[in-house]
């Protein structure tokens, strides 16, 4: 498998289209509004006849046409579209009954895969942890891992925050695009936490797991870090 990336330009030409739309419609709405106060009537007499028409035709039709382009855009909401195809380098890891991702399995941001900690993966500086391809077979599975932080002070709301970590889960949908279908966020603390996301497939998919550390701060009263460890990936078996 390769990994492609494409630009999806129809979901963003789709999104320019119905928002010019709108700003047309609202745009002309207010200029109505503050015609009414102009005490030359003739002004305001023609632009209700010729304006009305006109402008909230424009606005229509830039909404219906970003409705066709999002219509005909790529099988994913994602701007930046990933699609696999069947030849190039990338492994898919075949499951059984579980997968304990061990740390040559895992892509780790370049800040902190140089760090060779037996135990614990940081990830300092907002770092991040990408999971291997995986292809799932129907079912229900659970996506664990440990974690811990510390905490440092959030100046805008004037109290300690403990680290926060959010974890991403990408799946194959239509003509092998990667799209994301679900997202976690978990508070941590100084203590060892499990953490874990409930998955639900009704049919065979190739998924991807992406944990990330995204309120990274350095204070004087506290440097905010988060580390994980015990990354696991197992089927519930039905009872």
């Amino acid at each position: 498998m390769i990994e492609l990336v494409h630009i999806n330009w129809l979901l963003l030409l789709s999104g320019f289209s119905c928002l010019w739309g709108v700003a047309v419609i609202l745009a002309f709405l207010n200029l109505k509004i503050f015609t009414r106060f102009i005490k030359k009537s003739v002004l305001y007499r023609s632009f209700e006849i010729k304006g009305f028409k006109k402008w909230i035709t424009v606005g229509l039709s830039l909404i219906f046409l970003g409705t066709v382009l999002y219509c005909f855009k790529l099988p994913t909401n994602r701007l930046i579209a990933k699609k696999l195809t069947d030849s190039g380098e990338i492994e898919i890891f075949e499951f059984h009954d579980h997968i304990y991702f061990q740390r040559e399995m895992l892509s780790i941001d370049r800040n902190n895969r140089k760090f060779k900690s037996d135990e614990f993966i940081p990830l300092y500086w907002n770092g991040y942890v990408s999971l291997p391809y995986v292809r799932l077979a129907e079912g229900k599975y659970v996506f664990e891992f440990q974690a811990r932080g510390t905490a440092s002070v959030n100046s805008s709301k004037g109290r300690m925050e403990y680290a926060k970590l959010k974890v991403e889960f990408e799946a194959e949908t239509s003509g092998g695009y990667i799209d994301l279908m679900d997202i976690r966020y978990i508070d941590l603390n100084k203590d060892i936490k499990v953490c874990r996301m409930d998955v639900c497939l009704k049919k065979e998919k190739i998924v991807k797991f992406h944990i990330s550390f995204y309120n990274d701060a350095v204070v004087p009263r506290g440097d905010r870090n988060a580390w994980i460890k015990n990354i696991i990936l197992r089927k519930i078996e039905p009872e």
